[in-house]
């Protein structure tokens, strides 16, 4: 981020992030979306994290999700040997297997 900007790097990721994993159509959508949820934080709007994209080097970004990931598998503490892994965020039902490893269940959305 710019110096002197008034969101950081992070807060603009989570709009960025909760846009590509959440049923939001556009970066205005997840904002909005945020606000609602969470009336009390500090959340970018839309054109803030417009500005954020296009103002910063891809291959930093690159840089920055990639690390971002490989925290998130070391908090997972998955080992050093390959792994296939798939991460679903919808509220889609699934009919399957209820103990199958790696489901993990919603909140009822209608009781």
């Amino acid at each position: 981020m710019p110096e002197g900007a008034e969101y950081s790097a992070e807060d603009a990721t989570n709009v960025l992030l909760h846009a590509a994993t959440s049923s939001s159509n556009s970066i205005e959508s997840a904002v909005q979306d945020l606000q609602a949820m969470h009336p009390i934080s500090r959340i970018p709007c839309a054109d803030t994290v417009h500005t954020y994209v296009k103002e910063n080097d891809i291959d930093e970004m690159m840089s920055f999700y990639r690390k971002m990931n490989s925290e998130f598998i070391d908090m997972v503490n998955i080992s050093d040997s390959p792994q296939d892994i798939a991460i679903d965020f919808h509220n889609v039902p699934y009919y399957g297997d209820k103990n199958t490893k790696g489901v993990v269940g919603i909140q009822p959305k209608n009781g």
